[in-house]
């Protein structure tokens, strides 16, 4: 896993600037989730979901990550520019989805959004993405949510995720939320 290309970046930013957002609120509508507590984003890009759920939901605590070092450049810049001066509750961090610097039970929230098919080399593999689901599940709190979607091996992360003992609390064709038991 390296940093995208200029290319990759201009795509994934594009189709999170203008669709993932409104895609996350509206799926959490209607899951009828609120946001609250402390709350992770990884492979946030320039962190336009995040920045949508500290808006929509005001958390006490909101991690924007991202393992691109320029993508987290980018998402301090873009709330800079959104918010004049970045508000204590963001955070903006260089993390790997498959070794995530957080200690265990540190997050009430984390989301994925079409994320785990970045992790592996190919994205019909499915080698790394376990390891990413378990960093996850580490650093979930008990109760906690992972609220997730992606392209590929959808069924494949239910089983990860059921298999450690999280229920599926809200599901679409290819989304999901589970819960930490």
């Amino acid at each position: 896993m390296g940093s995208m290309n200029r290319f990759d970046r201009y795509m994934v930013n594009q189709r999170h600037k203008d669709n993932v957002p409104r895609e996350a609120i509206d799926f959490l509508d209607r899951a009828g989730i609120t946001i609250s507590g402390s709350f992770l984003e990884i492979g946030a890009g320039l962190g336009y979901t995040s920045c949508a759920i500290y808006d929509q939901f005001h958390p006490d605590k909101v991690v924007v990550s991202d393992f691109d070092p320029k993508q987290v450049e980018g998402a301090r810049a873009w709330a800079q520019q959104k918010y004049g001066n970045i508000p204590a509750e963001l955070e903006f961090r260089q993390e790997s989805a498959l070794g995530l610097s957080f200690e265990d039970g540190s997050f009430d929230y984390v989301l994925a959004t079409y994320v785990f098919h970045h992790v592996e080399t190919h994205f019909w593999q499915f080698v790394n993405a376990p390891k990413a689901a378990r960093e996850v599940q580490r650093v979930l709190k008990p109760g906690g949510m992972f609220i997730f979607w992606d392209i590929a091996r959808v069924e494949k992360i239910d089983a990860l995720f059921v298999q450690a003992g999280y229920e599926i609390v809200y599901s679409t064709h290819r989304k999901r939320v589970y819960r930490k038991q």
